[in-house]
């Protein structure tokens, strides 16, 4: 397989990964690093795998069988509002990532920071029977591979399970859901599966825009989109993993000097996070209750935010205390504001929508 992709095919893979138009391109200080599935390769010897994976592999992917291989917990992130549901897991510092289904059954894929010294490992690693290698940056994404055989394919293709409870009877729980108008999807990205619902749950097999597989239901354009849908997941995970890091890079560090926070919205048009972190340690998100304005510290663990009012609204503040991700809506300024900074701990200046300065004590 080739370690190049298009841009017109890279645009693709993202849409045929998670059903979603790409995110916005980073911007220049943080460019979106290119991806590339690796090549097939034969079956690793066993002394080349690197211990975590081997580790996954005797598990069998289960993550609860996994649990005395791993490095405690520090963060878990879930999406709402329709994005794909999956779970993902924090190691390390941020530099080990595990990705599993809503339910925390099962690990369909594995993100390391293989610039980082314990996982610098996995920098030789390709691809082999039982998972795909991908390689964006310094990152390396491993996703578990299990195609289905011909006859199972061509069975699966002409069915319809007519509800999502028939669906994960028939193939147990999709690797992760999410919605667009009109209908909600189910991936199931170890064998490279979607299913569309809506007057049922049924297959969806498509290809790159003007590509010879678009209408292309055979075995062989199967196994060519779960190659393209695992590695447009990668890169979805590797740009995610950019921006966090571009957001922090451009945030505030904390008065005491002990924790940075950044602003970042996860993709054009997607919702806005508080990302907070703690030297030695996995960036904590805490989604925003709306459009944010304008944010602070406000004291040592406290950052403080105020939403974009519109016309002659009242604009409200919130703090989230970052040691217990608790979000409290502090503060009502009527008429809106139009900046606002801290005086002291506890305490903020506002310019109010009469364009006059005034001071108020947040509890």
């Amino acid at each position: 397989m080739k370690r190049g992709l298009t841009p017109a095919l890279l645009a693709w893979v993202l849409l045929a990964a998670c059903g979603r138009g790409a995110p916005a391109a980073p911007g220049p200080a943080a460019p979106s690093p290119p991806v590339a599935p690796a090549p097939p390769a034969d079956p690793v010897h066993p002394l080349a795998v690197p211990p975590l994976l081997a580790q996954v592999l005797a598990a069998r992917w289960r993550f609860a069988d996994l649990a005395g291989a791993l490095p405690g917990e520090e963060a878990a992130y879930q999406s709402s509002d329709g994005a794909p549901d999956f779970i993902e897991h924090a190691y390390d510092g941020g530099h080990l990532r595990l990705y599993t289904d809503a339910g925390g059954r099962e690990v369909f894929a594995l993100l390391v920071d293989a610039g980082s010294g314990p996982y610098a490992a996995f920098q030789p690693l390709t691809s082999a029977a039982g998972y795909s290698v991908s390689v964006a940056a310094q990152y390396v994404v491993v996703c578990r591979a299990d195609p289905l055989d011909p006859d199972s394919f061509l069975s699966l293709r002409a069915l319809r399970f007519p509800t999502a409870a028939d669906l994960t009877a028939r193939l147990g729980p999709p690797s992760y859901r999410y919605r667009l108008p009109g209908a909600e999807y189910a991936a199931y990205l170890p064998q490279g599966l979607l299913f569309a619902g809506g007057r049922g749950y049924q297959l969806r097999q498509g290809a790159p825009p003007g590509a010879s597989l678009a209408l292309d239901q055979s075995y062989a354009a199967y196994r060519s989109l779960l190659s393209v849908r695992q590695a447009g997941f990668a890169q979805q995970q590797a740009w995610t993993q950019a921006q966090v890091a571009d957001a922090l890079a451009k945030g505030k560090s904390s008065p005491d000097g002990r924790a940075r926070a950044g602003l970042w919205a996860a993709g054009a048009g997607g919702p806005q996070q508080i990302i907070v972190q703690r030297p030695g340690r996995a960036e904590w998100r805490q989604p925003a209750v709306g459009l944010v304005a304008g944010w602070e510290w406000l004291d040592d663990r406290q950052v403080i935010y105020g939403l974009e009012p519109s016309a002659g609204q009242d604009t409200t503040f919130y703090t989230i205390d970052t040691a217990t991700g608790h979000q409290t809506a502090a503060a009502r300024v009527p008429g809106g504001v139009q900046a606002f900074g801290v005086v002291a701990p506890g305490r903020i200046w506002y310019t109010g929508g009469d364009g006059q300065r005034r001071e108020l004590v947040i509890p």
